[in-house]
Protein backbone atom coordinates (compact mmCIF):
# COMPACT_ATOMS: atom_id res chain seq x y z
CA UNK A 1 0.00 0.00 0.00
CA UNK A 2 3.03 2.39 0.74
CA UNK A 3 4.39 1.25 -2.54
CA UNK A 4 1.26 2.28 -4.06
CA UNK A 5 0.56 5.53 -2.49
CA UNK A 6 4.88 6.22 -2.90
CA UNK A 7 4.51 5.62 -7.03
CA UNK A 8 1.09 7.75 -7.26
CA UNK A 9 2.71 10.85 -6.15
CA UNK A 10 5.44 10.06 -8.78
CA UNK A 11 3.24 10.48 -11.29
CA UNK A 12 1.33 13.29 -9.99
CA UNK A 13 4.51 15.37 -9.87
CA UNK A 14 5.41 14.08 -12.85
CA UNK A 15 2.78 15.31 -14.58
CA UNK A 16 2.87 18.57 -13.48
CA UNK A 17 6.60 18.70 -14.22
CA UNK A 18 5.82 17.32 -17.93
CA UNK A 19 4.00 20.10 -18.51
CA UNK A 20 6.07 22.35 -17.43
CA UNK A 21 9.32 20.88 -18.88
CA UNK A 22 7.04 21.29 -22.03
CA UNK A 23 6.45 24.88 -21.69
CA UNK A 24 10.23 25.03 -21.15
CA UNK A 25 11.02 23.31 -24.07
CA UNK A 26 9.35 25.82 -26.84
CA UNK A 27 11.33 28.85 -24.67
CA UNK A 28 14.39 26.65 -25.04
CA UNK A 29 13.97 25.93 -28.73
CA UNK A 30 13.76 30.01 -29.47
CA UNK A 31 17.24 30.38 -27.56
CA UNK A 32 18.70 27.60 -30.25
CA UNK A 33 17.52 29.51 -32.59
CA UNK A 34 19.29 32.53 -31.70
CA UNK A 35 22.71 30.22 -31.00
CA UNK A 36 22.79 29.26 -35.14
CA UNK A 37 21.70 32.60 -36.32
CA UNK A 38 24.96 33.91 -34.03
CA UNK A 39 27.30 31.36 -35.16
CA UNK A 40 27.49 29.19 -32.04
CA UNK A 41 26.11 26.18 -32.88
CA UNK A 42 24.94 24.44 -36.28
CA UNK A 43 21.55 24.08 -37.49
CA UNK A 44 22.24 20.76 -37.74
CA UNK A 45 23.27 20.28 -33.52
CA UNK A 46 20.65 22.62 -32.56
CA UNK A 47 17.97 20.12 -34.47
CA UNK A 48 20.02 17.15 -32.97
CA UNK A 49 19.28 18.62 -29.48
CA UNK A 50 15.74 19.12 -30.19
CA UNK A 51 15.21 15.66 -31.10
CA UNK A 52 17.27 14.48 -28.03
CA UNK A 53 15.26 16.90 -25.22
CA UNK A 54 11.82 15.59 -27.63
CA UNK A 55 12.77 11.83 -26.98
CA UNK A 56 13.83 12.45 -23.08
CA UNK A 57 10.14 13.44 -22.74
CA UNK A 58 8.32 11.65 -24.13
CA UNK A 59 10.28 8.24 -23.00
CA UNK A 60 9.92 9.58 -19.66
CA UNK A 61 5.86 10.13 -19.62
CA UNK A 62 5.29 6.55 -17.35
CA UNK A 63 8.85 6.66 -16.32
CA UNK A 64 7.99 9.16 -13.30
CA UNK A 65 12.00 8.06 -11.61
CA UNK A 66 13.61 8.66 -15.06
CA UNK A 67 13.38 12.29 -14.25
CA UNK A 68 15.88 11.51 -11.39
CA UNK A 69 18.03 9.35 -13.48
CA UNK A 70 18.91 10.18 -17.03
CA UNK A 71 21.76 7.91 -17.64
CA UNK A 72 18.46 5.29 -17.67
CA UNK A 73 17.57 6.87 -21.03
CA UNK A 74 20.87 6.70 -22.29
CA UNK A 75 20.90 3.29 -21.34
CA UNK A 76 17.98 2.61 -22.82
CA UNK A 77 18.77 4.32 -26.33
CA UNK A 78 21.98 2.22 -26.07
CA UNK A 79 20.81 -1.12 -25.04
CA UNK A 80 17.21 -1.17 -26.21
CA UNK A 81 17.12 0.43 -29.19
CA UNK A 82 20.61 0.08 -30.62
CA UNK A 83 21.67 3.27 -31.44
CA UNK A 84 25.58 4.19 -31.60
CA UNK A 85 27.55 6.06 -28.32
CA UNK A 86 28.38 8.69 -30.42
CA UNK A 87 24.57 9.04 -31.21
CA UNK A 88 23.46 8.73 -27.97
CA UNK A 89 25.88 11.27 -26.64
CA UNK A 90 25.11 14.01 -29.28
CA UNK A 91 21.30 13.15 -27.77
CA UNK A 92 22.12 13.37 -24.19
CA UNK A 93 24.11 16.56 -24.66
CA UNK A 94 20.68 17.98 -26.20
CA UNK A 95 19.23 17.28 -23.36
CA UNK A 96 22.15 19.05 -21.02
CA UNK A 97 21.92 22.02 -22.82
CA UNK A 98 18.16 22.28 -22.12
CA UNK A 99 19.10 21.41 -18.47
CA UNK A 100 21.22 23.98 -18.28
CA UNK A 101 19.21 26.67 -19.50
CA UNK A 102 16.51 25.89 -17.40
CA UNK A 103 18.77 26.09 -14.08
CA UNK A 104 19.82 29.85 -15.76
CA UNK A 105 16.70 30.52 -16.25
CA UNK A 106 16.08 29.73 -12.35
CA UNK A 107 13.14 27.10 -13.86
CA UNK A 108 14.95 23.76 -13.31
CA UNK A 109 16.30 22.11 -10.00
CA UNK A 110 20.50 22.20 -10.11
CA UNK A 111 20.28 18.84 -8.77
CA UNK A 112 18.88 17.43 -12.09
CA UNK A 113 22.84 18.39 -13.78
CA UNK A 114 24.31 15.85 -11.68
CA UNK A 115 22.17 12.84 -13.03
CA UNK A 116 24.12 12.91 -16.26
CA UNK A 117 27.13 11.41 -15.37
CA UNK A 118 29.46 10.94 -18.42
CA UNK A 119 29.12 8.72 -21.71
CA UNK A 120 32.26 7.19 -22.80
CA UNK A 121 33.27 5.75 -26.42
CA UNK A 122 32.67 2.42 -25.97
CA UNK A 123 35.81 -0.32 -25.84
CA UNK A 124 38.64 1.61 -25.26
CA UNK A 125 36.77 5.24 -25.56
CA UNK A 126 39.31 6.68 -26.50
CA UNK A 127 39.24 5.43 -30.16
CA UNK A 128 37.02 6.72 -33.04
CA UNK A 129 34.80 5.06 -33.88
CA UNK A 130 34.06 6.13 -37.58
CA UNK A 131 35.93 4.52 -39.83
CA UNK A 132 38.38 5.94 -42.16
CA UNK A 133 38.61 5.49 -46.24
CA UNK A 134 41.35 3.76 -47.26
CA UNK A 135 43.83 4.88 -49.77
CA UNK A 136 42.79 3.07 -52.53
CA UNK A 137 39.03 4.28 -51.38
CA UNK A 138 40.09 8.02 -51.44
CA UNK A 139 41.40 7.72 -54.87
CA UNK A 140 39.06 5.84 -56.03
CA UNK A 141 36.28 8.15 -54.88
CA UNK A 142 38.44 11.22 -56.59
CA UNK A 143 38.32 9.87 -59.63
CA UNK A 144 34.67 9.27 -59.69
CA UNK A 145 34.12 13.15 -60.15
CA UNK A 146 32.96 14.02 -64.02
CA UNK A 147 34.69 17.24 -64.55
CA UNK A 148 33.61 17.71 -67.97
CA UNK A 149 30.65 19.19 -66.37
CA UNK A 150 30.38 22.55 -64.34
CA UNK A 151 28.94 20.22 -61.45
CA UNK A 152 31.54 17.63 -61.41
CA UNK A 153 34.06 20.15 -61.46
CA UNK A 154 32.88 21.66 -58.28
CA UNK A 155 32.15 18.34 -56.73
CA UNK A 156 35.86 17.54 -57.67
CA UNK A 157 37.49 20.56 -55.80
CA UNK A 158 34.96 19.76 -52.71
CA UNK A 159 36.32 16.12 -52.58
CA UNK A 160 40.09 17.40 -52.88
CA UNK A 161 39.56 19.77 -50.41
CA UNK A 162 38.13 16.93 -47.77
CA UNK A 163 40.83 14.22 -48.75
CA UNK A 164 44.23 16.53 -49.08
CA UNK A 165 43.03 19.01 -46.05
CA UNK A 166 41.10 17.22 -43.54
CA UNK A 167 38.51 19.52 -43.84
CA UNK A 168 35.33 19.05 -42.29
CA UNK A 169 31.48 19.20 -43.92
CA UNK A 170 30.89 22.38 -42.41
CA UNK A 171 34.47 24.46 -43.91
CA UNK A 172 32.74 23.37 -47.13
CA UNK A 173 29.34 24.56 -46.30
CA UNK A 174 30.91 27.82 -44.65
CA UNK A 175 33.96 28.51 -47.07
CA UNK A 176 33.86 32.30 -49.15
CA UNK A 177 34.94 32.84 -52.38
CA UNK A 178 36.69 35.88 -51.30
CA UNK A 179 38.32 34.31 -48.48
CA UNK A 180 40.46 32.28 -50.81
CA UNK A 181 43.80 33.08 -51.60
CA UNK A 182 46.67 32.12 -54.70
CA UNK A 183 50.16 32.96 -53.92
CA UNK A 184 51.79 31.75 -56.97
CA UNK A 185 52.41 27.66 -55.67
CA UNK A 186 49.30 26.86 -52.91
CA UNK A 187 45.80 28.00 -52.36
CA UNK A 188 44.92 29.21 -48.82
CA UNK A 189 41.33 29.22 -47.77
CA UNK A 190 40.55 30.82 -44.21
CA UNK A 191 37.57 29.15 -43.00
CA UNK A 192 35.44 29.91 -39.86
CA UNK A 193 36.30 27.55 -37.08
CA UNK A 194 33.54 25.72 -35.34
CA UNK A 195 31.59 28.09 -32.79
CA UNK A 196 32.79 31.32 -34.18
CA UNK A 197 31.46 34.33 -36.58
CA UNK A 198 34.39 35.20 -38.38
CA UNK A 199 37.39 33.47 -40.16
CA UNK A 200 39.79 32.27 -37.81
CA UNK A 201 41.55 29.35 -39.34
CA UNK A 202 42.82 28.38 -42.63
CA UNK A 203 43.52 25.18 -44.64
CA UNK A 204 46.42 25.07 -46.94
CA UNK A 205 45.60 23.21 -50.69
CA UNK A 206 48.99 22.00 -51.94
CA UNK A 207 48.19 18.97 -53.41
CA UNK A 208 48.84 18.85 -57.40
CA UNK A 209 45.31 17.03 -57.31
CA UNK A 210 43.90 19.73 -54.74
CA UNK A 211 45.23 22.83 -56.65
CA UNK A 212 44.13 21.25 -60.01
CA UNK A 213 40.87 20.33 -59.02
CA UNK A 214 40.42 24.13 -57.41
CA UNK A 215 41.89 25.74 -60.97
CA UNK A 216 39.57 23.82 -62.90
CA UNK A 217 36.38 24.77 -60.75
CA UNK A 218 36.93 28.53 -59.64
CA UNK A 219 36.12 29.34 -63.62
CA UNK A 220 32.67 28.53 -63.32
CA UNK A 221 32.27 29.47 -59.93
CA UNK A 222 33.49 33.29 -61.06
CA UNK A 223 30.42 33.16 -63.63
CA UNK A 224 27.91 32.52 -61.05
CA UNK A 225 25.95 35.82 -59.45
CA UNK A 226 25.24 35.45 -56.32
CA UNK A 227 23.01 38.02 -54.18
CA UNK A 228 24.04 39.13 -50.92
CA UNK A 229 26.28 35.88 -50.09
CA UNK A 230 29.87 35.08 -51.69
CA UNK A 231 29.76 31.18 -51.35
CA UNK A 232 33.01 28.98 -52.44
CA UNK A 233 30.65 26.56 -53.15
CA UNK A 234 27.05 26.73 -54.50
CA UNK A 235 24.06 24.61 -55.71
CA UNK A 236 23.93 24.20 -59.24
CA UNK A 237 20.54 22.13 -59.47
CA UNK A 238 18.12 23.39 -61.89
CA UNK A 239 15.12 23.63 -59.66
CA UNK A 240 17.10 25.19 -56.68
CA UNK A 241 18.85 28.78 -56.42
CA UNK A 242 22.50 29.05 -56.83
CA UNK A 243 23.21 29.76 -53.26
CA UNK A 244 25.67 28.49 -50.28
CA UNK A 245 25.35 24.69 -49.79
CA UNK A 246 23.53 23.27 -46.85
CA UNK A 247 25.52 20.56 -44.67
CA UNK A 248 22.64 18.29 -45.57
CA UNK A 249 23.61 18.77 -49.50
CA UNK A 250 27.16 18.43 -49.00
CA UNK A 251 26.86 15.01 -46.72
CA UNK A 252 24.59 13.53 -49.62
CA UNK A 253 26.96 14.69 -52.71
CA UNK A 254 29.93 12.95 -50.70
CA UNK A 255 28.19 9.76 -50.35
CA UNK A 256 26.72 9.46 -53.61
CA UNK A 257 30.34 9.66 -55.04
CA UNK A 258 31.27 6.74 -52.18
CA UNK A 259 28.61 4.26 -53.47
CA UNK A 260 29.79 5.38 -57.05
CA UNK A 261 33.50 4.43 -55.82
CA UNK A 262 32.25 1.39 -54.16
CA UNK A 263 33.19 2.43 -50.66
CA UNK A 264 31.15 0.38 -48.00
CA UNK A 265 27.81 1.94 -46.26
CA UNK A 266 29.17 2.59 -43.06
CA UNK A 267 31.53 5.01 -44.11
CA UNK A 268 30.77 8.27 -43.11
CA UNK A 269 31.67 11.57 -44.78
CA UNK A 270 33.56 12.15 -41.89
CA UNK A 271 35.98 9.36 -42.75
CA UNK A 272 37.70 11.34 -45.74
CA UNK A 273 39.04 13.57 -42.64
CA UNK A 274 40.30 10.79 -40.73
CA UNK A 275 41.78 9.06 -43.65
CA UNK A 276 43.88 12.29 -44.30
CA UNK A 277 45.01 12.12 -40.71
CA UNK A 278 46.40 8.97 -41.02
CA UNK A 279 47.96 9.51 -44.41
CA UNK A 280 49.90 12.23 -43.02
CA UNK A 281 51.19 9.86 -40.11
CA UNK A 282 51.98 7.06 -42.47
CA UNK A 283 53.89 9.31 -44.65
CA UNK A 284 55.80 10.92 -41.59
CA UNK A 285 54.02 13.91 -40.84
CA UNK A 286 54.57 14.85 -36.87
CA UNK A 287 51.58 14.71 -34.52
CA UNK A 288 51.82 18.15 -33.70
CA UNK A 289 51.49 19.57 -37.65
CA UNK A 290 48.42 16.83 -38.03
CA UNK A 291 46.96 19.13 -35.17
CA UNK A 292 47.36 22.22 -36.91
CA UNK A 293 45.98 20.53 -40.28
CA UNK A 294 42.95 19.18 -38.22
CA UNK A 295 42.57 22.14 -35.99
CA UNK A 296 42.14 20.78 -32.85
CA UNK A 297 42.60 22.88 -29.59
CA UNK A 298 43.71 19.40 -28.06
CA UNK A 299 46.49 16.91 -28.80
CA UNK A 300 44.36 14.71 -27.19
CA UNK A 301 41.82 15.01 -29.55
CA UNK A 302 43.68 14.56 -32.59
CA UNK A 303 45.59 11.25 -31.30
CA UNK A 304 42.02 9.36 -30.81
CA UNK A 305 42.19 9.83 -34.53
CA UNK A 306 45.34 7.78 -34.72
CA UNK A 307 45.05 6.14 -32.22
CA UNK A 308 43.21 2.79 -34.10
CA UNK A 309 46.04 2.59 -36.00
CA UNK A 310 48.83 2.86 -33.27
CA UNK A 311 47.09 -0.31 -31.30
CA UNK A 312 47.13 -2.24 -34.84
CA UNK A 313 50.53 -1.32 -36.07
CA UNK A 314 53.11 -2.71 -34.02
CA UNK A 315 51.16 -4.18 -31.17
CA UNK A 316 52.52 -4.94 -27.64
CA UNK A 317 51.57 -8.24 -28.32
CA UNK A 318 54.20 -9.09 -30.68
CA UNK A 319 56.41 -8.45 -28.07
CA UNK A 320 55.43 -10.86 -26.00
CA UNK A 321 58.17 -13.46 -25.39
CA UNK A 322 58.59 -15.84 -22.54
CA UNK A 323 61.78 -17.27 -24.04
CA UNK A 324 63.49 -14.03 -23.62
CA UNK A 325 63.58 -12.72 -26.93
CA UNK A 326 60.45 -11.15 -28.56
CA UNK A 327 58.93 -12.57 -32.03
CA UNK A 328 59.11 -8.25 -33.84
CA UNK A 329 59.89 -9.35 -37.53
CA UNK A 330 63.00 -7.31 -39.01
CA UNK A 331 61.68 -5.38 -41.26
CA UNK A 332 59.46 -3.38 -38.58
CA UNK A 333 62.65 -3.26 -36.03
Amino acid sequence: MKQLTTNRKLVTRLESRKSQFEALRALWEKSLAQKVRAGDLSSRSADTYKVGVRWFLDWVADKPEAFENITLWRGYLLSDKGYSVNTVKTLANGVRDFVLWGIEQGAIDPKLLSTFGKTRRGAGHQVHLREPLTNKEVLDVLASADSSTDAGKRDAAILAVLAYCGARQSDIVNANLHDLHWNGKRFKLDIIGKGRIEPDESLLILSTHGIEAMKNYLPVRNKIPTKGDDPLFVNMGRLTKRHRMSTRTVRNLVKRYYRKAGVPDNKTTHGMRHAAAINALTNGAPLDKIQQMLRHMDLNTTMIYLRGRQREEHPAEEFISYEGKYDVKKEDK
